[in-house]
């Protein structure tokens, strides 16, 4: 049917839901002929900003190829978040940007052969979920054999800002530049998506640059300044979170205890004296 389809119109619609997705204030361009399609539109009302980009769609082969620009600005990832996913993920407000290929004639299909660009920026917002803060004093808690403290917070991590990019090979997406920032947490993470089998593998590095102020800063003074490794892997709809806090202590308290002899090195050694010891000689304290 589309190979024969020979169309050149606008569409408008005031509002309409497709696969759970609302939108509103609808203009779409369509033109096809000789078993190719193309789609440019434009939706005022999207999530409470706006979306527009085109799709394009060539028939005239035994495999269908598509081909996807979007760009979105001013919405709110949590409905629209939920409403894809059906899971309340994610709070925020913000835009993103996707240029996608793909081919297939099944969703199947489609994922394996799906590649690409995008980059999203949100800000003041959360990941909900799970509590980077909340984890850190378990962990900490544990380690050191007392009972985790008792906590009212709720299942999230909160975002002054929040930006990533990623390349997406053949339905896995990879990312290597996210970053977020609170008052408490500057956080940093790369690793893999698999979108065929629903699955992750990936690493955030939270460093708490703040104690005593923003999300649950208390208790985790002696952590300041030090990334800690945060392991994410298994089905993106129930991860797996290891955290390996004891290396993390031991490295600090080792930069510590360097820094404290330095100091005391310093002081007893006559000015400039310690850049001039010989490099080997200085790397011993």
């Amino acid at each position: 049917m589309l190979r024969k389809l020979d169309l050149d119109g606008t569409l408008r619609v005031g509002s309409v839901k497709a696969n759970n997705i609302r939108a509103e204030a609808i203009q779409v361009k369509v033109k096809s002929k000789g078993g190719k399609l193309n789609i440019d539109q434009k939706v005022g009302r999207f999530y409470d900003g706006a979306l527009k980009g085109t799709v394009d769609l060539d028939v005239r082969g035994k495999t269908p190829k598509l081909k996807i620009n979007q760009s979105a600005s001013g919405i709110q990832a949590g409905p629209l978040v939920k409403d894809v996913s059906g899971q309340d993920r994610l709070a925020g407000l913000g835009g993103f940007n996707a240029n996608l290929t793909s081919a297939g004639q099944t969703v199947s299909q489609l994922k394996k052969t799906l590649n690409g660009k995008l980059d999203f920026d949100f800000r003041n917002g959360a990941i909900k979920g799970i509590n980077l803060a909340k984890m850190l004093r378990d962990a900490k808690a544990k380690l050191t054999g007392k009972t985790p403290p008792a906590t009212n917070e709720p299942e999230q991590t909160d975002f002054s800002e929040m930006s990533a990019s990623a390349v997406i090979r053949n339905g896995v997406l990879d990312n290597r530049d996210l970053l977020a920032k609170s008052p408490f947490l500057r956080v940093e993470g790369t690793g893999k998506v698999n979108l065929v089998a629903e699955s992750l593998d990936y690493t955030v590095k939270p460093v708490i640059v703040g104690s005593g102020k923003g999300q649950g800063g208390e208790g985790l003074e002696e952590l300041k300044g030090v990334p800690i490794p945060v392991h994410i892997q298994g089905a993106w709809a129930d991860p797996h979170w290891n955290i390996d806090l004891g290396k993390v202590l031991a490295e600090s308290q080792k930069a510590k205890l360097k820094e404290k002899l330095n100091e005391k090195l310093e002081e007893k050694l006559p000015g400039g004296l310690m850049d001039k010891l010989p490099g080997g000689l200085k790397g011993l304290f």
